[in-house]
Parts: structure tokens; sequence; C-alpha cells
């Protein structure tokens, strides 16, 4: 991996001069702008990287090493979490871990899950693993990016512990729920057989939004909707009832009753697009 542009937080996962009006735009280009390998926390290990993901200010590498072991690391800007490092050990006990990594960090909590695909957002992260049937998030959530809420959750709220997010999930009848503001999905009243495969996670380095495209052909989103970039046809919504805090299954048929199948999936800060195929109702395409 190689990495390069400008880095404030961590986020190009190697060492850089420190920016400030008098640093020289010689060594600027030198360290920040010209493209240099990646430096790992850990041991020396042969490892095949098979995917990477830039977030807002963050770096997601999922790699396979050792006995055929699959990994995750990030590195960069912690401060909702989103480097998935769960708690650590602070002056009065356990707290979260929000410190920044300047060092590809091994994810401890995904040994053994078989990850094979991250997708950095703004200020969460997004993984999926079980043989791409269980999903795992961690970071931002007051706009319901997280998809685990049954209601808006407060300003500033973040899990850095990664958390299970079913696509197919009934929050309502879990029994009493008792901050729904917070995460309400228990893990081990998920039904595995009900979830989907997943295609696609698209999250968006500038969105507080996420897209996931299923291996069946369906579509699902949650989080920051007010400029309706979730497709959820919600029109009439009020700005605070727009944002969708738990996984939504789009509707894929047009006002014109055309039928129509997402291929690829992207989300911006306040936008989505879609590449897709569309048929009529005997089932040509058109």
């Amino acid at each position: 991996i190689v990495t390069w542009g400008i880095d404030l937080q961590g986020e190009m996962s190697r060492p850089v001069c420190k920016l400030s009006k008098k640093t020289d735009n010689q060594l600027i280009i030198k360290e920040h702008l010209t493209p240099h390998p990646v430096q790992w926390a850990g041991p020396a290990l042969k490892r095949t990287v098979l995917q990477v993901s830039c977030g807002g200010w963050h770096l997601l590498v999922a790699s396979r090493e050792g006995n055929n072991q699959l990994c995750v690391y990030s590195s960069g800007l912690n401060n909702y979490g989103q480097l998935g490092h769960g708690m650590c050990q602070g002056e009065s006990g356990l707290v979260e871990d929000n410190k920044n990594r300047e060092k590809l960090t091994k994810v401890e909590f995904f040994e053994g899950k078989g990850i094979e695909t991250v997708e950095g957002g703004y200020h969460g992260s997004y993984f999926v693993g079980g043989c791409g049937k269980k999903m795992y998030v961690c970071g931002r959530g007051d706009y319901g990016q997280l998809g685990i809420a049954l209601e808006q959750s407060p300003i500033g709220y973040f899990v850095s512990t990664p958390v299970r997010v079913p696509l197919v999930y009934d929050v309502k009848t879990q029994g009493n729920i008792s901050d729904p503001t917070k995460n309400c999905i228990v893990e081990e009243t998920i039904d595995e057989d009900e979830q989907p495969e997943i295609e696609q996670v698209a999250a968006g380095s500038s969105a507080h939004h996420v897209i996931v495209i299923t291996k069946q052909g369906d579509v699902y989103s949650w989080g920051f909707g007010e400029s309706g970039q979730l497709g959820q046809n919600r029109e009439n919504s009020s700005i605070e009832e727009a944002d969708i805090t738990l996984p939504q299954k789009m509707s894929l048929v047009t006002k014109k009753k055309v039928s129509y199948k997402i291929k690829y999936a992207s989300s911006g800060g306040q936008h989505s697009a879609v590449i897709i195929s569309t048929s009529d109702s005997f089932g040509k395409q058109v």
C-alpha cells in the first residue's frame, strides 16, 4: 500500500512532517504529496492486502496473513471510535479508545470473524465478513448512520467497539428496550438464516448515510436523509424524520411501474448515485 496527499490525523499511515505556515513547500511535496509505502504497527509479517478504503480522515485495510488468517487494520482520526479499537485503560478505569493511530494497527475485535470487505465513511467504518452475511459498524451514529438505534441518537453518539448491523431484524420484537437512541441490536437474537449476502457497501468518505446492495438484488439504506439521499421516497417527512436509524429496504419500482436493479452505488455528502438496469413488465431490459 502506498499513500499520498495531506496527512493531518495519521490517515496516510506513515511519518510525515507537521504542517504550518512555515513548512517548506519542497518538504510537503516530498513527505506528503509523493507516494510512499505505509507503515504497520507490530511485527513485520508477510501479508496480502485484500482491500483498502479511505474514510474522512482514516484508512481501513483488510488483509490475509499467517495461516490464511483474515485481519483488519486501521489508522488516522479516531475521535468517534471509527478505528474500531474498543476500550482502553484510562486513569479511572476502562474508557472508549479514541486515540489517533499514525501506523496501521490491527483491530483485535475482528480476529476470527473473516472480514474481507472494509468501507470508510466520514466518521464511521463498515466491515463485512461471515461469507458476506455479517456486517459490523463502529464510529459516529448521531444521524442514524450506524443503523443500530430505534430512534435518533444524541449529538456526538458513537461506538468504538464494532457491533453487528443485521439488514433483516425487527427491533420492536426484542421486548423492553432501555434506551431506543442507542444500540438496540441483540446479536444473539439475529436470525442468521434471514440475512442476505452483501454485494457492496457504499458509505462515502464525506457521507453520513449508507447504501448496501445484496447479491439477491435488494438495496438497503439508512442514516442522514435530510436531502433525500436515502432514496426512500420520504418527501412528506419533516427534517427530523428524514433520517433513518435502521436499515430499510428501498423500493426498486419507478412511478411508471418499471422495475430496476441497482448494479453499483456511491454515496456522497448530500447525494447518492447508482448504476441501474431497468426492465418493463415483461422482464425485457429497457
